[in-house]
């Protein structure tokens, strides 16, 4: 998740900044998180503060609208858990990767950095799907409205995108966060696709 936030452009040098730094000495994990930050100029250290001091995950919820021809993509983010309710609230700084299904292509970073957020995409006619490319370690839910274009649109995307989906939609019928038929209806969209984009049949357990 933290690589694909950063990017291979600025994690390879960070990687050689500490092995450079620290290689006639003790070192701490620290020590990482700063070199990659000096590289990126991101705020590495706090964004993985929370995912390695913090237990659980968050869930993110996505929520579109447009606005003088531009799509705000507004963000909201709590504590995830399926079987304890009452645990404790927990925020973390989450690095959004957003695309658009219509048209798969690269994404658009976001770093969700407090419990609500929101970027701005040129185009209100992109139906949006966070978690691109299933990097990031958190669970997503999308408005009634975004999830019913999204699905419509399950079989143009990339076969980690598609799983990504399916997971998170089971995640929330455990959760008792929706209805069974969300799922449904995804599971409804896929089947009868019967090649992957690579040509190759697909799994039926993937199915």
């Amino acid at each position: 998740m933290l690589e694909d936030y950063l990017g291979p452009v600025c994690v390879s040098p960070g990687h050689h900044r500490y092995l450079s730094e620290h290689a006639f000495s003790n070192t701490t994990t620290a020590d990482l998180w700063e070199a990659l930050e000096k590289e990126s100029g991101k705020p590495v250290s706090a964004i993985a503060s929370d995912w390695t001091e913090q237990p659980g995950l968050p869930l993110v919820t996505v929520k579109t609208d447009c606005e003088n021809g531009r799509q705000v993509v507004s963000l909201k983010q709590e504590r995830f858990t399926a079987q304890y309710p009452d645990a404790d609230a927990l925020e973390w700084e989450v690095p959004i990767a957003l695309m658009d299904a219509a048209h798969p292509a690269a994404p658009t970073h976001f770093l969700l950095q407090s419990k609500k957020g929101s970027v701005t995409l040129p185009d209100c006619r992109s139906v949006i799907k966070a978690n691109a490319g299933d990097t990031g370690y958190y669970r997503v839910a999308y408005e009634p409205a975004l999830f019913a274009r999204l699905h419509k649109f399950i079989n143009g995307l990339p076969p980690a995108d598609q799983l990504n989906l399916l997971n998170d939609g089971w995640a929330m019928v455990e959760a008792n966060r929706t209805p069974a038929t969300n799922y449904l209806a995804l599971v409804e969209s896929l089947r009868r696709e019967k090649v992957s984009r690579s040509g190759a049949r697909l799994s039926p357990r993937f199915i």
